[in-house]
């Protein structure tokens, strides 16, 4: 249970990074935040009202993803002169976001392989 909320706060934490996006970068990175978001948004309710084995799957994906992708971004933003703390701040926000997603949907799938939850007791029937 506590960590399908941490797959779950990870995806709030990834909705903050799409909000900072074109806080940050202005009006014509507004798409690429508005996507991000709504992918947040639809699957941390997947996890929440559904909590299933598929849910965590995806989102253990998208979370490696999301640290490999914004992970890039952070590096980049700490090497060149000119990047705005604000950018930063959003990226590093998605790359935190990404590892509780990945932290989070391991330690749920786990207790998911426990020997009482795999005598047909399972809490996911995917």
């Amino acid at each position: 249970m506590f960590t399908s909320r941490l797959v779950v706060a990870g995806w709030a934490l990834v909705l903050a990074a799409a909000m900072l996006v074109p806080i940050a970068k202005g009006a014509e990175d507004a798409p690429t935040g508005i996507v991000l978001g709504v992918i947040a948004i639809a699957m941390g309710a997947w996890v929440w009202f559904r909590d299933s084995r598929a849910a965590l799957i995806t989102s253990l994906v998208l979370g490696v993803l999301l640290v490999l992708a914004f992970g890039a971004f952070v590096l980049a933003d700490l090497t060149e002169d000119a990047t705005e703390a604000l950018i930063t701040l959003g990226d590093t926000v998605a790359v935190i976001g990404g590892a509780f997603l990945i932290a989070g949907a391991i330690g749920a799938l786990r207790v998911s392989q426990t020997p009482a939850n795999a005598v047909g007791r399972s809490r996911y029937r995917d």
